[in-house]
């Protein structure tokens, strides 16, 4: 079964836990995105930041991810 986002079908939901990692979750996500992207994968990411006292959850809704 697919969920909806939006009017796009996601065929694929990829869900990244996070604490304090403001350097690396931008890299990462954007890794992940090119990765399904270049397979043609309809996705989204979905990033939970567990409490994190950085910009985690910042970090990761600029590289576009759900958190």
């Amino acid at each position: 079964m697919e969920a909806t986002h939006g009017s796009a079908s996601i065929a694929v939901s990829v869900v990244m836990p996070a604490y304090n990692e403001q350097t690396g979750v931008g890299p990462q996500i954007a890794a992940l995105r090119e990765v399904l992207s270049s397979s043609r994968i309809v996705h989204e990411i979905i990033v939970v930041d567990d409490g994190s006292s950085d910009g985690t959850a910042e970090e990761a809704l600029r590289a576009q991810a759900r958190v």
